[in-house]
């Protein structure tokens, strides 16, 4: 390749011309240069670290190569990029059914449903309401209730119940998170805040309440490098942090 080509130009490029190494990389893909296909992609995203197109592209290398967790991180990270894009969603169920994470998928494409109505694609990966999922539904919305009236030690009982029927309900967790941290068991509540954005990376609800609680716990500093280490999406993690700096105390 000459000194000119996108691939070697040390130059800072424009989303254009990184989209265009995206499809220069899912050339190289399909005709099995897998190897090629990589250093393109990686230089497409260190040049627009913020673009979910070549995120992707990693992550769909990673599950061909049988780098299941890697694919999951990346496949994860550019679902919540861009949460519209029918591959995205495809490629996180695929994921998910090979690391047997299907309830956790099944939650993160019915959050991103009720968030996106319009996006009809997010439809086909929405199970029927099995007895479980109702129950843990029903469960949650009695804590939220006992929550409401603050009584606290009574509202953590049915939140546990409910995970005894989905392990992976994000609002379960969270409220479980709430309810100690009122009874002043700090530490348990942060680890519940964390299972909550582990079941759900993108639940904000569940981020801000990790973010507030660290902070109030005096470990401010550590809420960013923290959240990233869950696979919270940067470009969240900052709205989380400019939300945060609203409520907080002395902000």
């Amino acid at each position: 390749m000459s000194s000119d080509d996108p691939v070697h130009n040390e130059r800072r490029l424009s989303p254009e011309d990184c989209l265009q190494l995206c499809r220069m990389a899912q050339e190289s893909f399909q005709a099995g240069n897998l190897e090629e296909a990589r250093q393109i992609f990686q230089q497409a995203r260190s040049h627009d670290p913020f673009s979910w197109k070549p995120i992707q592209g990693l992550g769909v290398l990673a599950f061909h190569e049988g780098r299941l967790d890697d694919a999951w991180a990346l496949l994860l990270a550019a679902f919540e990029a861009a949460p519209d894009d029918e591959d995205n969603a495809e490629n996180l169920a695929a994921v998910g059914q090979k690391l047997e994470r299907e309830s956790q998928v099944l939650e993160l494409l019915s959050q991103a449903a009720r968030r996106f109505p319009s996006l009809t694609h997010l439809d086909a990966f929405r199970p029927t309401a099995s007895a479980e999922d109702a129950k843990a539904a029903e469960l949650c919305a009695k804590g939220e209730e006992l929550l409401a009236m603050e009584l606290w030690r009574e509202a953590l009982f049915p939140f546990m119940e409910a995970i005894e029927h989905r392990p992976h309900d994000s609002a379960a967790w969270n409220g479980m998170g709430i309810a100690t941290w009122r009874q002043n068991y700090r530490q348990v509540a942060l680890e519940f805040f964390r299972k909550a954005i582990e079941a759900a990376p993108g639940d904000e609800d569940s981020i801000l309440n990790y973010a507030e609680s660290l902070t109030r716990n005096g470990q401010g500093n550590a809420v960013l490098g923290n959240l990233l280490g869950m696979g919270v999406p940067r470009e969240l993690c900052a709205k989380v942090l400019d939300l945060q700096g609203e409520w907080l105390p002395g902000a």
